[in-house]
Order: C-alpha cells, then sequence, then structure tokens
C-alpha cells in the first residue's frame, strides 16, 4: 500500500468514526438531530469520494453514492455511478435492482424489464420505492415504477415440477376442506 492509500484509508476510517459518533451521540429528535444527520450524511459522502479515489472500481462506493443521488433527484450521477457499480459487481442483487429503477423511472421499460428479470423482488421491495416517488411528488416516475415491477414479482405462473405436487395433493384424499394442512410434498 503506498502512501495515498494508506493516507485515504486512514482518512475513510476517521470520516466513518466520525459519522457513528456523531450518529451515536445524537438519539433525540429536534434541531440538533437534523444538524447531526446533515453532517453525517455529508461525511458519509466524502467517505464513500475517498473509497472511489482510491479504486475507482469500488462497487459498494459507486452503489452507496447512487442511493444517495437517487434520493436526491440526481439521476444523471445515480445512473454513471450504478452503471460502474454493476460493471465492477454485476452479480450484486441490490445493483441491478436500483439500475432496474433507475431504468423504469427514466422510461427505458425494456431496459428495466431486462435488469429488473434478474432481481427477485418477490417481498415487493419495488412498492417501497413507488411510495418514496410518490412522496417526493413525482407520480409519472411512480407509475413507472409500477408498472415495470408488476410484471417482475413473484405473481407468475408456476413450472410443472412446481404445480404437479400440489395437483396430485389437492386430487386425494389427504385434502380436508374443514382443515387444510399443506404437508411436505417435495423438497426445494
Amino acid at each position: 500500500m503506498d502512501g495515498v492509500q494508506l493516507f485515504l484509508t486512514t482518512l475513510i476510517a476517521g470520516i466513518a468514526a466520525t459519522a457513528l459518533f456523531i450518529a451515536a451521540r445524537v438519539r433525540r429528535g429536534g434541531v440538533p438531530a437534523l444538524i447531526a444527520k446533515a453532517v453525517a450524511s455529508v461525511l458519509f459522502i466524502a467517505t464513500a469520494c475517498a473509497a472511489l479515489a482510491a479504486n475507482p472500481n469500488n462497487a459498494a462506493a459507486n452503489r452507496r453514492l447512487a442511493q444517495i443521488e437517487l434520493a436526491r433527484g440526481d439521476y444523471a450521477s445515480a445512473r454513471a455511478h450504478l452503471e460502474a457499480a454493476y460493471g465492477a459487481a454485476p452479480s450484486n442483487r441490490a445493483t441491478r435492482q436500483l439500475l432496474g429503477e433507475l431504468y423504469a423511472v427514466a422510461g427505458e421499460s425494456e431496459r428495466a424489464a431486462e435488469m429488473l428479470s434478474t432481481v427477485d423482488v418477490s417481498l415487493n421491495q419495488l412498492d417501497l420505492r413507488v411510495f418514496w416517488y410518490t412522496h417526493i411528488g413525482e407520480q409519472e416516475k411512480a407509475e413507472r415504477l409500477k408498472l415495470r415491477g408488476r410484471f417482475n414479482t413473484a405473481r407468475r405462473l408456476g413450472e410443472a415440477w412446481e404445480l404437479g405436487p400440489l395437483a396430485v395433493f389437492l386430487c386425494s384424499d389427504a385434502v380436508s376442506y374443514t382443515h387444510l394442512t399443506l404437508p411436505t410434498i417435495y423438497s426445494v
């Protein structure tokens, strides 16, 4: 590790420790808490920027900066950071979900569908993001994301191997309509 990397690593550690200290000291609401959160946010951004200065391919730093930029409405910067994060770590689920979201709100439905089809959103993770866009007054973006997310959730047709055992069970004498308990027919 050369001198610049050592300096940046030390700087990152110091900034992160300061942000954690501020967050731990201010647990109550009010103006001091808001100021502390703003300071912690600035320190976090500085930490991520320092991490990117040391390694521009740092997927986590790129993704986290993109999350902040998405929240601020800076979609161009968010896109640049998410595409860099995806290039560095294409297997990261959070990066693919955020990139799919970004494509959806930008109106790039085919790219959004392609990206979101690689992400399990069966727990309706996109619903929170739809709420966010509605909350900040970006109804059009919320609708675009809602439309894209609707086709990529767990609401799907099952595969034959998934439906077969269920059909056999439902046709068997084991089914009781007064007290329906589904036995484990197969394990995945």
